[in-house]
């Protein structure tokens, strides 16, 4: 797997390819002064891998490196992958926020502490 920087709609963007595909992808978006993992996307096929873990661990780093301490992000409560991806990390959520999302869905809100998670 080959990790690229990019931007998708002027977002940082990393992607992950196995061979000529691209098997995942992750968008940080930048509001306000504040940092968020705003889309994490593993092809069907390939979760189950590791894909999502590096590509995220990936971002981390990344962020680190441009000196962002803190990285949000949500993740909605019935994206019971993402959820347990994140308790795989070490991640606890902050807090779960009500109706977060347009369709009314709760998200839980994590705050990543960039250098301690690389430590």
């Amino acid at each position: 797997t080959r990790f690229v920087e990019g931007q998708i709609r002027e977002f940082p963007t990393l992607v992950a390819e196995f061979g000529d595909e691209v098997v995942a992808y992750l968008m940080i978006r930048p509001i306000d002064g504040r940092y968020f993992i705003y889309s994490l996307v593993v092809l069907p096929r390939h979760r189950g891998r590791g894909v999502g873990c590096t590509i995220y661990m990936k971002a981390i780093e990344e962020c680190l490196d441009l000196g962002i301490e803190t990285v949000f992000a949500t993740v909605r409560e019935s994206n019971v992958a993402s959820l347990r991806m994140h308790e795989k990390l070490g991640l606890v959520p902050d807090r779960v926020i009500q109706e977060y999302y347009k369709d009314g869905e709760a998200g839980h809100r994590f705050i990543i502490d960039t250098a301690r998670m690389l430590s």
